[in-house]
């Protein structure tokens, strides 16, 4: 081939190229963003920094062990399993003793107690106090999980035992996404790839186009569509071990903002908690939501009144309940196991 010709092909690279590098600068220029291959903060954090969060092959991430959380200028004790607790403590790790009754609780950041400073003040601690020694609670929530990520974790943990399941799921399910969790790949396989990899992954240019190919024209797109989020419900009641489950039906008190409703997610939520409260026939249904509801003043809005952190300042939250929503989580919850007859 004659030497024009090559000259030609380079310059058609070349011109090419230039044009992907303005694309990219424009992108960026104008701050388009898109959901990057990380989907979320947790996982993102997990890929970038590790700060609070580190990849996990069967889970996407989890929170790291013996560490602290940090949320909006509080931190949070995490023990040496992943979940919340005093560092350097684990959760159990055989059967459930015979002289006890074992209560697994799995949720997200609710059920973790964000905007609750004190291990002892998160409603799992307290559901603890109302039981008694006869009873066993093990908190096995994590920030950001759902119902799906839930279900590999009751999976994992089967070898508990446990002879009631609390199920607190749905904020994270409903959020936003351009990967829903079952066609996830593995976060850890992404934190080995190469250098080159890894950049192409976070290029603009690479996420628009995939916006456009992918998913244009598509309903919006939840981590876990509402039939999703039903099933996943259901299989965690009737997963082995054989046990007992109480869904709950998260509070949604925290603002009747419409700006703050719709950036916070919470205008989704209600539709979770729907699917909820239609399972009755696979459960007991403990409806939060409603008890915050009718206490009106009493519960329903002080339980979101801004926590004092250490140095002073305050931190507002319309998802999260503060320690006064927690110790009404627990009563809603120790209430409807003992008028159930599962507890004593």
């Amino acid at each position: 081939m004659h030497a024009g010709y090559w000259k030609k092909i380079l310059f058609s690279l070349f011109t090419l190229f230039l044009l992907l590098g303005v694309a990219e600068l424009a992108l960026r220029i104008t701050s388009w963003q898109a959901e990057t291959i990380a989907v979320d903060r947790f996982s993102e954090d997990a890929l970038q920094h590790g700060h609070n969060w580190e990849l996990d092959e069967l889970l996407f991430w989890r929170l790291k062990p013996d560490s602290a959380v940090d949320y909006m200028g509080a931190t949070y004790r995490v023990n040496a399993d992943g979940f919340r607790g005093e560092p350097g403590t684990h959760i159990p790790s055989g059967k459930r003793p015979e002289n006890k009754t074992r209560v697994v609780v799995l949720g997200d950041s609710v059920s973790f107690g964000l905007n609750v400073l004190n291990d002892n003040e998160v409603y799992a601690a307290v559901l603890q106090r109302h039981l008694g020694e006869g009873y066993e609670v093990i908190n096995l929530a994590v920030p950001g999980y759902t119902s799906y990520q839930g279900r590999l974790l009751l999976k994992k943990y089967a070898f508990l035992q446990p002879d009631i399941v609390i199920v607190g799921f749905g904020w994270n399910d409903g959020l936003s996404t351009n990967i829903p969790d079952r066609k996830r790949k593995s976060f850890a396989r992404i934190s080995q790839l190469t250098t080159v990899r890894k950049a192409a992954l976070n290029l603009h240019l690479l996420s628009f186009l995939r916006e456009i190919i992918f998913w244009r024209g598509q309903a919006q797109r939840h981590r876990v569509p509402l039939d999703d989020y039903r099933d996943n419900l259901i299989e965690l009641a009737r997963m082995d071990p054989p046990h007992k489950t109480a869904f709950i039906v998260q509070p949604d008190t925290g603002s009747t903002d419409a700006r703050e409703r719709e950036e916070n997610n919470m205008t989704v939520h209600p539709r979770y908690n729907e699917v909820v409260r239609g399972l009755s026939a696979y459960g007991l249904v403990v409806d939060v939501d409603a008890v915050f509801h009718q206490c009106g003043e009493r519960c329903g809005e002080a339980a979101y009144i801004a926590t004092v952190l250490p140095d002073g300042s305050h931190l507002t939250d319309p998802i999260h309940p503060n320690r006064y929503g927690h110790r009404w989580i627990a009563a809603a919850l120790y209430d409807a196991l003992k008028r159930s007859g599962w507890v004593l």
